[in-house]
């Protein structure tokens, strides 16, 4: 067997305010995952998506991804190893990472996806010693597999898995006694299936968290199940984060942050008609932007340049997931889905410096604190002879702007 590549985080700084939920009901069989029928993105603002193991192109592949919409079931199973085992219980571990995960993709779908965490509540100790696995940052695929089917096996005489389909996922929770400071988080796109008692096992994505002790790392982890790229670098200068905290896929070690409008649309939160599509060259048209924030309205304008980049305009304030950003107002990107998570698909523009508020935040993502533009500033790229001023705010939190493109 083999992965697609596995992609890391670091470990995070802060959490969701987290609470005790009770243990999933019985396994069942009725319960199937389920996505429900949502319209692709299409026109000349889809920007194109290109064959790599993640793109942030659209639109995204169907039937190769968990779902991102209807139901999609996590079952997670909690493991420890014969030289560590847990201490704390499972209740504690299990608590640190549900119901915030559930609940932060209801929200941020606008309740299109129904997250389901399905855990065996309790540890599975593996048949090995932690140390026998040799795993650290960069283990080789064949380790990592092998902790996954001791895993899968473990859980087989308590898990019916033929009652999950494609689309649903497993989350493999450790003790957080094993892999201190190794940041193993990670997720498998397994290229074959795992033999089960009941045959072989449709989940084919898998996610594993380590030493880390919040949901926002599980969120991030997801969020690749789903098709998204990671946001931050893998090379060059790793401190600087080009989109900033405005997106889980780009800083998931910090304060909670909700997803840019662009993703909502890859993923089949957004339609279609709340996508504003400026592709029209010499032209100046007005559009009304609501917040992220809220359900409803036109989420985000498309000023595409070719087949595969383009600016993306949307409104951002601090209310729900941004509950904690430093700025509000209208957040102004690029995107060129030619280049593969790690390389930087997304570039946020800064239309402030950071203030007091933005310096206090995580130097990778510091400069962007206060990217979001105010009325009465204007985004101007002479290449593309492209501006992006911003004319209002209304008391809801939308924005209209001016596009002008060249």
């Amino acid at each position: 067997m083999a992965y697609a590549p596995i992609r890391w985080v670091a470990a995070p700084l802060a959490a969701f305010a987290l609470c005790s939920c009770t243990a999933a009901p019985e396994h069942d069989t009725s319960r199937q995952g389920t996505s429900q029928a949502a319209r692709a993105p299409e026109g000349p603002c889809a920007l194109k998506w290109h064959d790599n193991t993640d793109n942030i192109g659209v639109p995204t592949p169907s039937g190769k991804w968990t779902h991102s919409t209807g139901t999609v079931n996590a079952l997670t199973l909690f493991i420890d190893f014969p030289d560590i085992q847990d201490t704390e219980g499972v209740q504690a571990r299990h608590d640190q990472f549900f119901p915030a995960t559930a609940e932060y993709f209801k929200t941020a779908s606008y309740g299109r996806l129904d997250y389901r965490p399905e855990p065996v509540m309790k540890y599975l100790r593996m048949p090995k010693p932690f140390s026998a696995y040799r795993l650290e940052r960069g283990a080789s695929y064949e380790a990592r597999l092998a902790l996954v089917k001791d895993a899968v096996a473990a859980a087989d005489p308590e898990v019916d898995f033929s009652t999950y389909t494609k689309g649903d996922l497993i989350n493999i929770i450790v003790t957080p006694k094993a892999g201190k400071g190794l940041d193993l988080a990670a997720t498998h796109n397994l290229a074959e299936p795992i033999e089960t008692d009941e045959g072989p096992s449709p989940i084919m994505h898998i996610v594993d968290v380590w030493d880390n002790d919040s949901s926002l790392i599980l969120n991030h982890e997801n969020g690749h199940t789903m098709g998204l790229p990671d946001l931050y670098p893998y090379a060059g200068d790793t401190t600087k984060f080009p989109a900033g905290h405005w997106d889980i896929m780009s800083d998931a070690t910090s304060d909670p942050t909700d997803m840019l409008a662009w993703h909502k649309w890859k993923l089949g939160w957004i339609d279609n008609s709340q996508v504003d599509c400026a592709a029209q060259q010499h032209t100046t048209t007005e559009r009304t932007l609501t917040p992220l924030a809220i359900t409803g309205g036109t989420k985000m304008a498309v000023i595409p340049t070719s087949d595969s980049t383009g600016f993306i305009v949307e409104a951002r304030t601090k209310d729900g997931l941004d509950r904690t950003q430093c700025a509000e107002g209208v957040l102004v990107y690029w995107v060129d889905t030619t280049k593969a998570g790690g390389d930087n698909p997304v570039t946020v523009y800064a239309g402030n410096q950071p203030d007091s508020c933005g310096q206090a935040k995580g130097s990778n993502w510091r400069a962007l604190a206060n990217a979001p533009y105010q009325v009465g500033q204007t985004y101007k790229d002479p290449r593309t002879r492209t501006t992006i001023a911003v004319t209002g705010r209304n008391d809801d939190g939308s924005h209209t702007v001016k596009v002008t493109r060249g």
